[in-house]
Formats: structure tokens, C-alpha cells, sequence
């Protein structure tokens, strides 16, 4: 906790979790005029009965425009994992190198967070973003450690305050909602088309298509073909297809309209980070890169 300027008491992580919010967001006066006082952001304000509307999410502001264009630049996703904190720059550098300028660093290891925080700390040409985000707290902790995006296996549930006429349950029904409140780009997981709808009732059109690749002892699903059938009638929504990608099948997916990118962890196998072999990871990257430009 630390005092400011106005002697209040504020959080690093709530401070920073309010800049993004705002991040772009036009100050307009109500429209109930001076006597009903105030400034609010981006035209909300109360209706005439002067009760607030039910809110609807706007999730992307400018912030998340930035992360987007990024993402189509090279339309990779390093999927990374890294279990000591020593690694972080190193990998963030050989990936830069390599020519990829955006990257996923997942939750799954105690030093995660650590990671996080030295990546956006001493490389910030680098758009590091958090990866399986479970909860609402850890939302928060990684957009305070630095992440510029988020990323969640599943699709948030909708919730209750929006409708209640049905509610839909998820892996983590809470991490979109903290994510949209405050402006916090998120590519939240699906694997179905009600998963989608439920995505669209929140206002998001960029979804991570999860597990791509899927294999049973009875049959394979997912796949290129699954994707490309789950795009056809939702025009409008964009795809990460992460789990399972790699740099054989990376064309098929590319060459998909609805993908903006594609996600995966071939980039950085765990061998060449044990290793501390940065050079293979720069290679993996380049010849990602190629691959992605002949597939577009």
C-alpha cells in the first residue's frame, strides 16, 4: 500500500488496474446537466427516471487496439512457460531477435509472476501478457506485475446483473467481467458455439479457440476444419487457436479468415529453455515468422 499525492491510500495493482480502465475513454459531462452534477466516461450516465442503466461491458479501448494490432503483425503467440524467473528476459529477448514482439506467459509455475513483472520491467518493447488467468485475483496481480493482456482458458460466465434469464457456468466465471470493467484486452478460451454466444453477450469479438487439436481413443476433434466451420456463422469474432498448434499445422489455421493469430508453445520448448539455448529459440521464432508471412 502507498500514500499519493492526495494522501489517500491506493494499491499499486488498483492504481494501475484504473489506468487501463480509463485508458482512452473520453470525459463527457451527464447529461442531467450541472444540477445533476458530475463527469462520466464515454456517454454513460443516468436515464431520465435517474436510475443508472444495466450495465453493458465495453471491453476494448484504446489499450486493447494497440495489443490487437500487435497481434496481427506477425499473427504468433509464443506460448511460454518458464519455471525460474532467470530465464524471463533472456526468452523475451531471443523472441524479439526472432521477430515476434508480443508473448503469452502462462501462470502454472510459482515464479510465473516474478517473470511476468522483470519481462515488462527490463524489456518493454515486449507485449507480455498473462496466460491461464483462473481467477479474478490473479487478474489483477498480473496487470499490476505488468501484463498488457490477458488470456483465460474458458469463456466467463454471463452474468447474473446482465440477464436473468439464464446463466451459463464456466472454468472462471469472474476473470472476464474484472478484465471488461476495466479496459483490460482479454482473449478468453472456447470450444463450442454456445461458448461463443456466451463471449458475444459480453461484448467480446477476439476468442481463443481451445484446445485446438484433440485427440480421444475414439476419434479427433477439433482442428482446422472444426474452426473453420465454428467461423462461418459468427463472422464477426476473430480466433487464437492455441493447444496444439505447431509449425506443420500452423498454415492451415493461418490461412483461416476468422484467425487474427495463432498461439502455441513450440516456440520455446522447455528443452531449449533448460538449456539456456536462446539461440534455437530465436531460430524456432524466425522460421515461425516465415512460415506465418507465406501463410497470410
Amino acid at each position: 500500500m502507498a500514500r499519493f499525492g492526495d494522501l489517500s491510500d491506493v494499491s499499486g495493482g488498483a492504481l494501475r488496474a484504473a489506468e487501463a480502465r480509463w485508458a482512452g475513454v473520453t470525459a463527457q459531462l451527464n447529461a442531467s446537466g450541472a444540477g445533476g452534477g458530475g463527469v462520466v466516461a464515454g456517454g454513460g450516465g443516468e436515464g431520465a427516471s435517474g436510475a443508472a442503466p444495466p450495465q453493458r461491458f465495453a471491453p476494448f479501448h484504446a489499450a486493447a487496439a494497440s495489443v490487437f494490432e500487435r497481434f496481427g503483425r506477425t499473427r504468433l503467440v509464443p506460448v511460454v512457460s518458464l519455471a525460474s524467473p532467470e530465464a524471463a528476459e533472456p526468452v523475451a529477448r531471443a523472441l524479439l531477435r526472432g521477430g515476434v514482439d508480443v508473448m503469452e506467459l502462462v501462470l502454472r509455475t510459482p515464479s510465473a509472476m516474478q517473470a511476468l513483472r522483470l519481462i515488462a520491467s527490463k524489456v518493454p518493447e515486449m507485449a507480455v501478457g498473462a496466460g491461464t488467468v483462473l481467477s479474478a485475483e490473479q487478474a489483477e496481480q498480473a496487470v499490476a506485475a505488468g501484463a498488457s493482456f490477458l488470456v483465460s482458458p474458458g469463456t466467463a460466465a454471463i452474468s447474473t446483473h446482465l440477464t436473468t434469464s439464464h446463466h451459463t457456468s464456466s472454468t472462471n466465471p469472474r476473470v472476464v467481467e474484472w478484465a471488461t470493467q476495466r479496459g483490460v484486452p482479454i482473449v478468453p478460451g472456447c470450444a463450442t458455439a454456445s461458448e461463443i454466444e456466451a463471449a458475444l453477450e459480453l461484448g467480446l469479438t477476439h476468442l481463443k479457440f481451445f484446445p485446438a487439436e484433440a485427440r480421444s481413443a475414439a476419434a479427433e476433434i477439433g482442428g482446422a476444419a472444426a474452426l473453420k466451420a465454428l467461423g462461418g456463422p459468427y463472422k464477426d469474432v476473430r480466433f487464437m487457436p492455441t493447444g496444439g498448434v505447431t509449425q506443420a499445422n500452423l498454415p492451415s489455421y493461418l490461412s483461416l479468415p476468422g484467425v487474427f493469430a495463432a498461439g502455441g508453445t513450440w516456440l520455446v520448448p522447455a528443452e531449449a529453455v533448460a538449456k539456456r539455448d536462446w539461440a534455437a529459440v530465436e531460430a524456432l521464432t524466425r522460421a515461425a515468422v516465415q512460415a506465418a508471412a507465406e501463410a497470410s
